[in-house]
């Protein structure tokens, strides 16, 4: 393909270093067929950034630079925390050209986790790295752009362990207006990872992108890449959530009219996936639960109905049945407030009078708007700092929220002596709900961790305790989980970014994932001693 666009090969092995207007050019981060891609500080900005410089000749090539323009300006319209950010285009004096983009300092998915030929074991990740990939090509998709080129080496684990979808470089405008190169007998793209009409150099959409997910997909469930009559993945690893199987099927069958139709419909199959098994759980804790509450409403006067004791009750008692080194129940005697009035020290956040000097609302990820009814995030990953320090004894915070859209997490983010910890709601693809980390342990991999099941358009009040030696997490006034923390080391999960986002000084923060949020008010109370 490269020579098909007059892009001399021979050239791109030698290690000359390239003159880029604007860039001073480090070191060589890899190389292509297509051209290199180096390290290069950003002299105007003073940041360090990825270049892929592309030597070319020829009309074809031309044609070829002139669309990779227009498709670098569609990309840099593009604002997704799984995406590669696109800077710049420039045109270089030899005739070629460079695409200045964000630089993740990681390897790829292929470096991380797909060189042994063994499947991925933890299938948290396996979920956890497709969604984010699905999700990027979701914000393409409906941006109008096609991949064409949806591989492991260009699907980037950033140090956090996020993903970042990179090199659209193969990538085309959808849609009959657009205009398109052809070239006979030409087929762009990676073989094992092409849609089948994408091999026979049939016009694509962005079903081709499904199927290279599906590929994806597969690979890391089993080891290996799915070719010609491949076993299913459930028959290679067993006890995949329900769904998955199907979903893999779906996503790789060859002919794109049987094909899922979107990435968005593949991401929310994905996000349904195994939770068809959660009611038989859910089932049994009910009954359970009704029987328990049956016998106390004999023995008691209150008139509290049937209809209290719904998934919220459930939840409640699934958290309190936990071992010693897990979730413990409440202690006998419950924290109480300090009596001190709170002011609104900003629109929806209220606090004791003398915290004013903690305040310093802040923005880190994310689009946040103050809105009527309160403070409103985007679509991304949104994470906003409220206060710069918390009282030792602790605080307890009172969130009124409503979820608007999405599927994903409402959090709390606090800095304690022992680390920055996160309370969620609904988070991953099974709603679960809790603190986490401790000690390097994600509380959601525990056996039956709490779930909250949260709807969308609801107004909800969470609870969160924060205490030197323990912490508590509520809903609706309803325990979900109660964590001793006492020498215990706290974390956030990766897919916050926490770590590239706050700054020693974030003491408190709200966060949102993929799902907009109307925090109707923020209230933090002071503890006792």
């Amino acid at each position: 393909m490269a020579e098909a666009l007059g892009f001399d090969a021979e050239s791109a092995g030698v290690e000359e270093i390239p003159e880029v207007p604007g860039y001073e050019i480090l070191r060589l981060l890899g190389r292509g067929g297509m051209g290199r891609v180096w390290l290069a500080r950003q002299i105007s900005l003073d940041r360090l950034v990825a270049v892929k410089v592309l030597h070319a000749g020829g009309s074809a090539a031309s044609q070829w630079l002139d669309r990779l323009e227009r498709e670098a300006r569609s990309m840099a319209r593009i604002s997704h925390p799984h995406i590669v950010a696109v800077y710049d285009f420039v045109r270089l004096a030899d005739g070629g050209a460079a695409i200045v983009m964000e630089w993740v300092a990681s390897g790829t998915l292929r470096e991380k986790w797909l060189t042994s030929g063994k499947p991925v074991r933890d299938l948290g990740v396996v979920l956890a790295v497709v969604r984010q990939i699905a999700s990027s090509l979701a914000a393409a998709h409906a941006a109008g752009i096609v991949h064409r080129d949806l591989k492991p080496e260009n699907v980037l684990i950033a140090v956090d362990g996020s993903v970042k979808v990179t090199d659209f470089g193969l990538a085309l405008p959808l849609g009959p207006e657009s205009q398109r190169l052809t070239l006979t007998g030409t087929s762009m793209g990676t073989l094992g990872y092409m849609a089948p009409e994408q091999v026979e150099g049939k016009e694509v959409d962005a079903r081709a992108d499904v199927y290279s997910l599906g590929v994806i997909f597969y690979e890391m469930l089993t080891g290996v890449r799915p070719h010609g009559h491949f076993e299913a993945p459930g028959k290679v690893r067993r006890n995949l959530p329900s769904g998955c199987e199907a979903l893999v099927l779906q996503a790789l069958h060859t002919r794109r009219e049987k094909r899922l139709a979107s990435s968005a419909e593949f991401l929310s199959r994905l996000d349904r996936c195994g939770k068809t098994r959660v009611p038989l759980v859910l089932g049994a804790v009910l009954m359970l639960a009704l029987l328990s509450w049956a016998g106390a409403s004999l023995l008691s006067s209150g008139d509290e109905s049937v209809a209290d004791t719904g998934v919220e009750l459930i939840k409640e008692t699934g958290a309190e049945n936990r071992q010693s080194d897990q979730p413990i129940p409440p202690a006998a005697g419950e924290s109480r407030k300090v009596d001190t009035p709170l002011v609104e020290l900003r629109p929806g956040l209220f606090a004791p009078a003398d915290w004013a000097g903690r305040l310093d609302f802040r923005p880190l990820s994310g689009v946040w708007k103050d809105e009527s009814g309160g403070l409103r995030s985007d679509s991304g990953i949104s994470i906003v700092q409220l206060l710069t320090s918390l009282p030792p004894e602790g605080c307890r915070v009172k969130i009124a929220f409503t979820r608007l859209e999405g599927i994903h997490s409402v959090a709390l983010f606090f800095r304690t002596a022992r680390g920055v910890g996160t309370a969620e709601l609904s988070a991953w693809d099974q709603s679960f709900a809790g603190f986490q980390t401790l000690d390097g342990l994600d509380l959601r991999t525990l056996p039956e961790p709490p779930v909250f099941l949260m709807e969308n358009s609801r107004r909800y009040e969470m609870e969160v305790e924060i205490r030197p030696d323990r912490l508590r997490l509520s809903v609706e006034g309803r325990l979900l989980q109660e964590v001793e923390i006492r020498g215990r080391e706290l974390g956030v999960t990766y897919p916050w970014s926490w770590d590239s986002l706050a700054k020693d000084s974030t003491w408190l923060g709200l966060g949102t994932y993929e799902s907009p949020t109307l925090f109707h008010s923020v209230a933090i109370e002071p503890l006792e001693d």
